[in-house]
Order: structure tokens, then sequence, then C-alpha cells
């Protein structure tokens, strides 16, 4: 009896060290994001900068993008979804290297924006924290890269944004501008995933319906006072670990190890391939089509624009990559232009692109995609 309970107990030790050292082999068969616990320095979260800058005398925030509204409701009047940030507002955005936070002074709406006339602007650029210039310097991210050489593009790009975030973005901030171009940076490696969870929150997705508003645009005094009240109020409801958990996700490589251990990665895996397996394309191509008949609108031309993945998207995957061929097809079906910067970068090392395997792009890596995006924009035919 002994000798068959030391037995199954090192069947069962070796099968949990096998499914931990797993995990670290993930991101090398995957065309998934996952983290791995050694393969970043010790950074801080966006929540702890902006405490040690407001105890400096800064009236600094974290960033309070806007997917963290499709769980939590503003306090202070009727159900509100902020798509911006608060506006003139010192904000902590990431860290992705020691000692070097992204700190920018937010827009009049929220977004991260320096000096741009909107009356100048002829085109603006949509999409997540890739678009938004995470985690590089002002002037450093793709977008900024891209101004430099055809002009002010506003950046309405915020941190965790999907598909239906983004058209909600064009129709309450964009729509007023009717700027020429209008640039959707699609990233393969979450946005069919970010669009599962945004598709269960009612109010954004009655922004399928034409003519749907929340006049957002003309209300900033009143999301600046309803996200400062929740601000002030998660910090005190949650506790300081839960809170930075929400703003940052995790933070430092003994939380990543940690969750190592607990086999959490694997068990994320699972899920992702769950709903990745069941992604509706159907509403992603509801989705882009309303977004291109809105900019035909005021005869603006919407351009499609695939990001580079962490990994090939063309790598032998655990998760069905047929979704990213049935994304290009809706795409083209639409007739809606198409850069595919995965394709445009493919001669670039993923080590060029990113500073690690869990980060945004690097400085150098912006700038690959910038001009590969531009040199590709040259190539479409004229309308």
């Amino acid at each position: 009896m002994r000798l068959w309970l030391a037995r199954a107990a090192l069947a069962a030790v070796s099968t949990y060290l096998s499914l931990v050292v797993g995990q670290c082999l993930l991101p090398y068969v995957t065309g998934t994001e996952v983290r791995r616990p050694f393969d970043t320095p010790f950074l801080r979260s966006s929540v702890a900068i902006a405490e040690e800058l407001r105890a400096k005398g800064q009236d600094a925030s974290p960033l309070l993008y806007p997917s963290i509204w499709l769980d939590e409701m503003l306090p202070g009047g009727p159900d509100l979804l902020a798509l911006g940030s608060t506006s003139r507002q010192l904000t902590v955005f990431c860290e992705e290297q020691p000692d070097t936070p992204v700190v920018y002074t937010s827009d009049e709406h929220g977004f991260r924006n320096e000096r741009v006339e909107t009356s100048a602007v002829r085109a603006a650029a949509i999409g997540d924290s890739f678009t938004q210039g995470a985690c590089v310097g002002a002037g450093k991210g793709f977008v900024a890269i891209m101004a430099r050489r055809v002009g002010p593009i506003l950046n309405l790009g915020q941190s965790g944004n999907g598909p239906l975030l983004e058209l909600a973005t064009l129709k309450e901030y964009v729509s007023g501008l009717r700027p020429a171009t209008v640039f959707w940076f699609y990233y393969p490696g979450n946005d069919l995933w970010d669009l599962q969870r945004e598709s269960r929150r009612p109010l954004l997705k009655r922004y399928l319906e034409d003519g749907f508003r929340q006049g957002l645009s003309g209300r900033q005094d009143e999301i600046d006072r309803r996200l400062r009240g929740w601000l002030d109020e998660a910090r005190m409801r949650f506790g300081a670990e839960r809170f930075t958990q929400l703003i940052d996700g995790e933070s430092g490589s003994l939380v990543r190890f940690t969750r190592l251990l607990s086999l959490e990665p694997l068990r994320t895996m699972t899920q992702i391939a769950r709903e990745n397996a069941s992604v509706d394309i159907d509403l992603f191509r509801r989705v882009m089509d309303n977004a291109r008949r809105t900019v035909a609108g005021w005869d603006g031309r919407l351009v499609f624009v695939v990001l580079p993945d962490h990994r090939p998207v063309q790598r032998l995957p655990l998760l069905p990559r047929s979704n990213h061929e049935r994304v290009l097809a809706a795409i083209r079906e639409l007739g809606i232009p198409l850069i595919d910067a995965e394709e445009a970068t493919r001669d670039v090392s993923r080590s060029e692109l990113f500073l690690y395997s869990t980060s945004h792009y690097s400085e150098r890596g912006n700038e690959i995609v910038g001009d590969r995006v531009l040199d590709a924009l040259a190539r479409l035919p004229t309308r």
C-alpha cells in the first residue's frame, strides 16, 4: 500500500512539473501571447508609479482605459461607458523597461495626443495599446512616426480596446472631424478575444445601430467627474493589491512565477482556445461593415492594418489560426483597403520588433512598423 501511494505521489509530482515546464514552451509553439516569469526585469505598476508621483505633489493618475468599464460601472449617474480617460490629466501609462515609465498629459478627451490641432487633422488612428504607443516615450510610437511623414494624425488608440470599443470610438470622436483617412489597427494577438468580451456589454453593442451615440465629445466635464469619483471609490473598495491587479493585471516577476506554479498560463490557454474556437466572425464582419459605412458617409477612406504579432500568425499553433484568415477574408469581401504589416515585417525578427516576449514594440520596432505601413499605403490603389 505504501509503495503504491509513493508511486502515485511520484507520478502526480512528475505530471505537475511537466505541466509547469510545458507552460514555458507554449510561446514557441503557439501564436498567442503567453507570459513567462523570467524574461522581464522588475517593473513597477502604473498604480505604484502614480502613487510615487502623487507623494511628490503631482496630480497623477494611472491610465483608466475603456475596457475597465466592461465590468465596472461609473458612479454618479446613469449608465455611461467612457471611451477616453480623464482630460488634461498627468497619466501614467506603463513601464516595460526599468525606471523608464511612460507618463503623459492627456488631451481634451483623455487620449494620448500632443499639440494636435484637430482642424488640421487629415487622418485618425484607432486601435489598442500598440496604437496608443505602449510603452515608448513621446513621438516614439508608430502613429507618431507615421505623422512625421504624412502630417498630423489624431491618435485615439486605447489600451485593451477591441473592435466594438474601436467602433464606438470612431462614432463618438472621429465622425465629427471627418478626416480623409481612418487607420484601423488590428492586433491579431487578442482583438478577437477582446470582441468576445465586449459583445457581452449591451450598451456597447448598441453602436451597431445606425445613429446611436452617447454624445461623449460634449460630456467631458461629466466624464472627468465620474472617472475621478470611481478612482477614489475603487482605491478604498478594492484595497491596494486588488486595485493594482484591476488596473495593471499581473505585475512583477514574483507574481508571474507564482501564477506559473498555479498553472494559470495553461488554464488561460484552455480558456482562450475554448473562446477562440467559438469566435463570432459574423459579429466582427458587422462591426467592420458598420465602420466602413460610417467613414464612407463623409467620403473618407477606412484602411485596415494588421499589426505584427508576437509570433508569426502562420506558425503551427495550438489555437485555431483559421480565424486570422477569416478576418482577412471578411475585410477583402467588404472592399476595405488592407495593409498586412504582419506580412510586410516577415523578414524582421521578433527580437527586433519587441523588447521581450510579453512587451509591446521597442522603439526600433515602432519605427519599422510605421515605415512599413506607410510604404504599403503608398502602393494601395487610389480611389
